[in-house]
């Protein structure tokens, strides 16, 4: 069982009699979660959570990057959006 998110497959995956999710994107890459889950589903909607968040973190960043090059607002102002982005939402950089 899995669900599509963004035509992005998330699959649970058991692991230690507990589960952790895995998302196949279109271009072959595989990212799998660190933690573990009680339930598959649980571990589903981790995942599907980990696109929504992946996304949003990436269209921000294009978009303030953009922004930013053209001089509507500052580096600075660049840093702190991004990095309250990344306090709201847990984000992390590593993958």
């Amino acid at each position: 069982m899995f669900e599509e998110n963004y035509r992005f497959q998330v699959y649970p995956l058991p692991a230690n009699n507990r589960w952790k999710w895995q998302v196949l994107l279109p271009t072959g890459a595989i990212f799998t979660s660190k933690e573990y889950y009680p339930t598959s589903d649980q571990a589903i909607c981790a995942g599907q959570h980990w696109i929504d968040v992946e996304t949003a973190f990436n269209a921000l960043n294009r978009s303030l990057s953009q922004i930013c090059g053209e001089g509507t607002i500052t580096q600075k102002e660049y840093a702190n959006l991004m990095r309250s982005f990344v306090r709201i939402t847990g984000h992390s950089f590593e993958k």
